[in-house]
């Protein structure tokens, strides 16, 4: 018994006779190599046929040596259909399904960008904080003749925010500043792809108010129910978008812990957006406009790669991001005290660790002359004292995460500890381009801030960094929030918009 697909019929003098040929070739078979297999059938035979998907690769924030380049193994590979069907193509279909897609967007120029919802673009919210919810009283005409006066700035803040109705359930939704803008810059040169693991109800009512005409994302949403047994892992998997490699995609996201199954080489994290936790973080929130600036720059030197190789596949932008990055602190020695667990050994192993080498830092486990930034959570440890007599900078863990995600070396000056200031006279070795000293008044100036502005100072010092969100401990004013109002947002978060 054979499966395939039958090409030609040998026949005696035009006609079919039993017997006729005497044991010569009857007839010719292509053989079907089951290369798109739904719901355990062939959807070329119909035969029954047992898929064996290939393993994810190991999750990493550096790409691994094949990046960009079509998975290879044996067996079959599942890939993401609307509605969460059962679908695997072969090492082959995925490779041609790849290399169509790739040229789709060379012809236009573009490149792919997968971006998250909640907390990236916007964040919604079925419970109001009182504040915001006496303004919407008051805006509606239920609320006191005098009570807009009393709310005058937090009107300024509620302009962004929008009513939808989700399953029958009112939700308010918080546009992230600068998204609208981010959103028609970049899809100039970026084809875009909506991948939450909230409901398909919650995203069509987001894209409706990101993208009313529909030029944007098109049909392509990715949600819960297209891929249900991710959501139950809490996983999210460029494979399933891209099995033929994901060589020309980015992504956009405010977690880096759900990308679980292959690489995180192609990953732009930003900041979490949550406006009605702390609505000061509505009113200054640049992290848009930075994300886009490094779009727009990896775009650029991917094609300028891809023309000069003569259009080779083996150009990734995980490659392209990664050379970008390492650049950005490179020549640092950075020294962690008190961030991690005294059990950690090595630095290197955790997730700050493993973002300062990404962005071409050296990791240091004792304070010497080398040493140029010592990262602390708190002053006054032994390490901490150490890298204050060699003249090291003593920044906040803040100044980690806002490197991270605004893809830039931040003024450490922003991020010192009130009382102590880098002192002035010493030098520092390393952290320089061109390998000349560093001194106090020589430290590098970032790249101009968009909006104007000297940087996160005043922001910093305003909303104190929300970084639990990358495990770290949060600082003890986030602790004092209300915590009826902060397991109301747990809550919805899970049951509604789930972990994406």
């Amino acid at each position: 018994e054979l499966d395939g697909t039958l090409v030609r019929v040998a026949l005696g003098n035009g006609e079919w006779k039993v017997g006729d040929l005497g044991g010569g070739v009857v007839a010719t078979v292509r053989l079907c190599a089951h290369g798109t297999v739904m719901a355990g059938l062939c959807a070329l035979c119909g035969r029954r046929v047992a898929p064996s998907p290939v393993p994810g690769a190991a999750p990493s924030i550096l790409p691994q040596p094949a990046a960009g380049a079509p998975s290879s193994g044996p067996g079959l590979k599942r890939v993401m259909v609307k509605g969460g069907l059962d679908l695997h193509v072969s090492h082959s279909e995925a490779q041609e399904l790849g290399a169509s897609n790739s040229r789709r967007l060379w012809e236009s120029r573009k490149l792919s960008l997968i971006l998250d919802i909640d907390h990236t673009l916007l964040e919604c919210t079925s419970t109001l904080p009182p504040h915001l919810e006496a303004l919407v009283v008051s805006r509606d005409g239920r609320g006191s003749p005098g009570l807009l006066d009393e709310v005058e700035q937090e009107v300024r803040r509620a302009d962004g925010i929008h009513e939808i109705c989700v399953d029958g359930v009112q939700h308010w939704v918080r546009l992230r500043p600068f998204v609208l803008t981010f959103l028609q810059e970049a899809s100039e040169t970026f084809e875009f792809t909506i991948y939450t693991h909230g409901k398909s109800s919650y995203a069509d009512e987001v894209a409706r108010i990101l993208d009313p005409s529909g030029a944007y994302f098109g049909g392509r949403r990715v949600t819960r129910e297209d891929t249900p047994d991710l959501f139950s892992e809490e996983l999210k998997s460029l494979d399933r978008i891209f099995p033929g490699g994901a060589g020309m995609a980015l992504v956009v996201d405010d977690r880096q812990d759900v990308w679980k199954t292959e690489t995180l080489a192609h990953l732009l994290p930003v900041r979490p957006y949550k406006f009605f936790k702390n609505s000061t973080q509505g009113m200054k929130c640049p992290q848009l406009e930075f994300t886009l600036k490094t779009l727009l720059q990896v775009h650029a030197e991917y094609y300028r790669r891809l023309d000069a190789s003569g259009g080779s596949a083996a150009v990734s932008v995980a490659h392209v991001l990664q050379d970008q990055r390492r650049s950005i602190l490179a020549g640092c020695r950075v020294l962690f005290t008190g961030v991690h667990e005294r059990s950690v050994a090595n630095a290197g192993s955790t997730l700050e660790g493993e973002w300062m080498v990404a962005f071409g830092a050296e990791l240091a486990s004792v304070v010497d002359s080398r040493v140029t930034h010592v990262v602390a959570r708190k002053p006054g440890t032994e390490k901490f004292m150490q890298g204050q007599r060699v003249g090291a900078w003593l920044v906040q863990l803040d100044w980690l995460w806002f490197t991270v995600w605004y893809n830039q070396r931040l003024r450490e000056k922003d991020f010192e500890f009130p009382g102590h200031a880098r002192k002035e006279n010493l030098l520092v070795r390393g952290g320089e381009a061109g390998g000349a000293a560093l001194f106090e008044g020589d430290a590098p100036t970032p790249a101009p801030w968009p909006g104007g502005g000297s940087g996160p100072g005043k922001l910093h010092q305003e909303e104190q960094a929300l970084v639990g969100t990358w495990g770290a401990e949060l600082p003890d004013d986030e602790d004092e929030e209300d915590e009826d109002l902060k397991q109301q947002h747990e809550n919805e978060e899970h049951a509604l918009i789930g972990t994406g």
